[in-house]
């Protein structure tokens, strides 16, 4: 058997035309068909095996892909949930904020609305009159001062 498998192999240079003749009506009749059919068998055998531990390189990479996935959606979730957690406490603070600033301007709206004064048809803010009383004595301070420096200046 392995002659026949050797002269198979064999070059066609090497082989003479009588001796290719005689293996093709062999290949025809039958005669070594155990041997082609073994041949082909090994063969496949082998292309099986290679194909086995393909299968199963690429089955140990999707597995450890799969891990790595794993671990990405667990720290991708933390990480939302961390900064969920933080928006909350922000939004919290910022309607606490808005809430006081909501109290001070009410408070304060109060406190000019108990300032404001009637004179009549017009409705005047306390701030207003105070702000009236501040130059008129300013402005009289300034009379006195001048009816000083003429009297003054009159008895010199």
């Amino acid at each position: 058997m392995q002659e026949e498998q050797q002269k198979a192999v064999a070059p066609l240079k090497e082989m003479n035309p009588i001796r290719r003749l005689r293996q093709a009506i062999a290949s025809v009749r039958g005669e070594n068909t155990h041997q082609l059919v073994e041949s082909f068998t090994s063969e496949m055998t082998m292309v099986a095996e290679g194909l086995c531990e393909d299968q199963n390189k690429l089955r140990s990479d999707i597995d450890a892909l799969y891990a790595d996935n794993q671990k990405l959606d667990s720290r991708v979730s933390q990480d939302l949930n961390a900064m969920l957690a933080r928006m909350d406490q922000q939004e919290e603070q910022i309607r606490r904020r808005m809430d006081a600033l909501e109290e001070k301007l009410e408070q304060i709206e109060k406190h000019r609305e108990g300032k404001k004064i009637r004179l009549g048809r017009w409705q005047v803010s306390g701030g207003f009159l105070s702000q009236i009383t501040r130059l008129v004595s300013i402005g009289a301070g300034a009379w006195v001062l001048v009816t000083l420096m003429h009297l003054i200046q009159s008895m010199l």
